[in-house]
Order: C-alpha cells, then sequence, then structure tokens
C-alpha cells in the first residue's frame, strides 16, 4: 500500500499557513494511519508506506498537461507527473525486484526514507 502524501503532513517541517489547512489535516492523518498501521498490515505480508510524490502539478483544472493562466511571473512545478508516479511506484519495484526488501511504515522523499 502506498499512501501518497506531502511535506505539508509532517509536523517536523517548517511553518504551516493557513491557505489549505485541510490539505495539511489529511496528509498527516494520512502519516499517522501509516506510521500506526504498517505493522499490522505487514503481519498479513502486505508493505505500507508513504511517499510525498514531490511538487508535480499547479492544481490547473483540465487535467494533465494544463498550465494555470498566470502572470508574467509564474514559476511551474519543476516535476511532472510521470516523476511523480515513478516516486510512488518506487517502494513497489524496490520490493518486486528485491523480495527481501521489507520496508514498511516509512515516508519516502525524492526516493528515500526522509522519517516522520
Amino acid at each position: 500500500i502506498i499512501n501518497v502524501s506531502a511535506l505539508e503532513g509532517k509536523f517536523s517541517v517548517g511553518k504551516k499557513c493557513t491557505g489549505h489547512p485541510h490539505t495539511n489535516m489529511g496528509k498527516a492523518a494520512l502519516n499517522m494511519l501509516t506510521y500506526t498501521s504498517a505493522a499490522s498490515f505487514f503481519q498479513r505480508r502486505v508493505l505500507m508506506n508513504c511517499v510525498d510524490t514531490g511538487w508535480v502539478t499547479d492544481m490547473a483544472p483540465g487535467g494533465v498537461g494544463v498550465v494555470a493562466s498566470r502572470h508574467a511571473t509564474h514559476v511551474a512545478p519543476p516535476l511532472d507527473e510521470e516523476d511523480g508516479a515513478a516516486r510512488v511506484l518506487d517502494p513497489i519495484f524496490s520490493h518486486v525486484l528485491d523480495p527481501t526488501w521489507l520496508v514498511r511504515g516509512q515516508f519516502f522523499r525524492n526516493y528515500y526514507i526522509a522519517g516522520w
């Protein structure tokens, strides 16, 4: 199980803005779910981790590849959807390629365990 999370859900990461507290709450809850449930799932031979995809979208309506209309200084996300998907799938393929890779209950960022 891969839970898609973000830095917004980590208490140890900087100041949180009031612009989207619902995102912060949702990601924090997902992180806690992963942290507390991974051991139970592992008893049933299921690995559970969280992955931060990084900044892959500017939330423009219209689907993949659409860029939000912004002023001239708009900065686009540095990553694309394919990179985000690769980050989500990396823990799965790590286990498929090496069945002894049994990492669970972790938060991954930039393909590495980042800690909670």
